[in-house]
């Protein structure tokens, strides 16, 4: 994690017993995400880890501001600070198995992130 964090990077991993299930909606894994980002640091640096969701419904694309919230699930405070600076999707990658599984690759290569975590199974990914 400290290879690819801060980064557009998601990893799941299981979810461990001192994290209620609500916050994961009752599944038994969770995202982690440290965006590389200076808005984002400096809340983190200053608040500690955060529950969120994403900033993009599901299967929608990444996010693209410019003042319209489009596909953004319902939320009581949008922040732009911006794009970010590989301007893309998270790459995401189920940790939570006995081997990492490729969700979704993103603006971070598979070839990349198997030179820090060892080979990928990417059968399932889209």
């Amino acid at each position: 994690m400290r290879r690819l964090f801060p980064g557009p990077v998601t990893l799941i991993v299981r979810r461990p017993a001192f994290i209620d299930e609500q916050m994961t909606s009752g599944l038994p894994t969770m995202g982690l995400r440290v965006p590389d980002h200076e808005l984002c640091s400096a809340i983190l640096e200053r608040c500690g880890p955060i529950a969120a969701t994403s900033a993009n419904r599901s299967g929608a694309g990444a996010f693209i501001g410019e003042g319209s919230r489009g596909g953004l699930p319902a939320a009581d405070l949008l922040v732009d600070a911006g794009p970010t600076p590989r301007r893309g999707e998270s790459t995401i990658v189920d940790m939570s198995g006995g081997r990492p599984r490729l969700v979704r690759e993103g603006v971070v290569s598979v070839s990349e992130l198997e030179q820090v975590v060892g080979p990928i199974d990417r059968a399932d990914a889209p």
